[in-house]
């Protein structure tokens, strides 16, 4: 038994589990939880709206403002993070899924698939990307939670002056970091392992 390989699986199980998972938690106008596909379908269906709606029609639809201030362009930090996450996000599991494919033709047709380097080392690169996604979304977060809280002061604070000097306090209530990215680096360490195991293994064969 490759147990490598079974630690493959268990990669791409927790990285498609880290999808459902909240990635936001916000108790602004009420709690709400954003998954990462949340989070993908509202900045989506945005995008679309404002190209299908005339620049001069008022009655142009709002978007949640959570994700309106992370990926708008005042916090530009915040936002190329955002979309650099959640680009790097889906081609990670694309990857990881190629390197459970071509692990899986590696078994019937050794040396067929000397092109990809070793399906270990498809899943080193799918592990790093995942990592470096999620780390780019906690990033892009707390980023943006202290800009917002800068902003805030400098306007004389959050709600009224009663919160001035608390306003990094406040946001850190409003918006919480959910559980999705620390899921999706720890599918990325395994799946760095991954390698590290199927080197190890292939050796002692």
């Amino acid at each position: 038994m490759n147990y490598a390989f079974i630690l493959l699986t268990v990669a791409l199980g927790l990285l498609l589990l880290s999808l459902l998972i909240p990635w936001i938690i916000t108790n602004i106008f009420g709690q709400r939880a954003y998954t990462l596909l949340d989070v993908t379908t509202i900045l989506l269906n945005n995008q679309i709206t404002e190209e299908n709606t005339p620049a001069n029609n008022s009655s142009k639809i709002r978007m949640d403002p959570v994700l309106s201030d992370l990926s708008s362009n005042v916090y530009p930090n915040s936002s190329l993070a955002l979309f650099f996450s959640l680009i790097l996000y889906p081609i990670s599991i694309i990857i990881l899924i190629a390197s459970i494919v071509v692990a899986g033709f590696d078994k019937f047709k050794k040396g067929k698939f000397k092109i990809f380097g070793g399906w270990s080392k498809v899943a080193l690169i799918a592990g790093i990307l995942v990592v470096v996604a999620s780390v780019s979304w906690i990033y892009s977060l707390q980023s943006f939670k202290t800009q917002f809280s800068e902003h805030a002061e400098l306007a004389g604070g959050i709600i009224g002056e009663e919160w001035k000097g608390n306003a990094s306090v406040v946001i850190d209530r409003m918006i919480v970091m959910g559980f999705g990215p620390f899921v999706g680096i720890i599918s990325g360490i395994i799946g760095i392992f991954v390698y590290f195991v199927e080197k190890t293994y292939r050796y002692q064969g």
